[in-house]
């Protein structure tokens, strides 16, 4: 039986959740009037406070200008009628929705929508003396057997096991695919109650016993769904955590 152990990859499933501390801030671009058209591009960006937009102009005789759809400017920002090459930049400061319109071009409906949402949650981890949650070769039960059925889900909680808070918001765990039925065949770890992801956990095949390491996010109930995504048969699952975020 061959054991094939990748220890250094870690497969972080993000799910819109800032797992460190929240990273310097970002800028992103809106072209103004790509194209030759009368529209931002995106019409809607969806930032951070702390983050900066950055209006590249791709069209003559337009402006960036805050207000009101209605073409009454606000103040807050104006970069005045610009041509072809021309960038303004703005920083947002605080959460809201902002609109913002062509001062030439309002009328035509060339306006745009900044959302800008709170700073990410930092998070910080903590390490655990690795311990075993999921041995489904075990007995019976909410952490042992039965086996994973080709095409199901089993679902697991992790809060409160081997000193796993609660109130934790991931876990960094190690995830073994042990004897399948049948290969090749992957599992799939995400935050229950959410919708299963694309991308598997590990992938394995027929008389491989495989290891990956993940950081996963937890569900409402501090639990992770597992999928056994191969064609028929099972597969047993042994997962140990090492630490997790709070």
């Amino acid at each position: 039986m061959k054991l094939d152990r990748h220890p250094r990859t870690w497969i972080l499933f993000g799910f819109g959740l800032h797992l460190a501390a929240a990273a310097g801030a970002t800028t992103y671009t809106v072209q103004v009037g790509p194209g030759g058209s009368m529209t931002f591009s995106p019409a809607v960006q969806t930032i951070f406070v702390g983050d900066t937009v950055h209006w590249v102009w791709q069209g003559y005789n337009h402006s960036t200008t805050s207000g009101s759809p209605d073409c009454t400017a606000d103040g807050l920002w104006d970069s005045g009628v610009q041509y072809i090459g021309f960038t303004f930049d703005h920083t947002f400061l605080t959460p809201g929705t902002f609109s913002y319109f062509c001062i030439v071009h309002c009328s035509s409906g060339m306006t745009g929508t900044i959302v800008v949402n709170p700073p990410p949650v930092a998070t910080q981890f903590h390490t655990l003396t690795p311990c075993r949650v999921v041995d489904t070769r075990g007995a019976v039960g909410p952490y042992g057997g039965p086996s994973l059925i080709a095409g199901a889900d089993r679902t697991f909680v992790f809060g409160n096991q081997c000193g796993v808070p609660p109130t934790a918001v991931a876990v960094a765990l190690n995830v073994v695919a042990v004897l399948p039925t049948d290969g090749p065949g992957f599992l799939t770890l995400w935050p229950a109650g959410l919708p299963r992801p694309l991308a598997a956990t590990i992938n394995y095949n027929l008389g491989v016993i495989r290891a990956n390491n993940a950081i996963i996010p937890l569900g409402a109930l501090a639990d992770i769904s597992a999928h056994c995504g191969q064609g028929t048969g099972t597969v047993d699952m042994v997962i140990d955590v090492n630490g997790y975020f709070q």
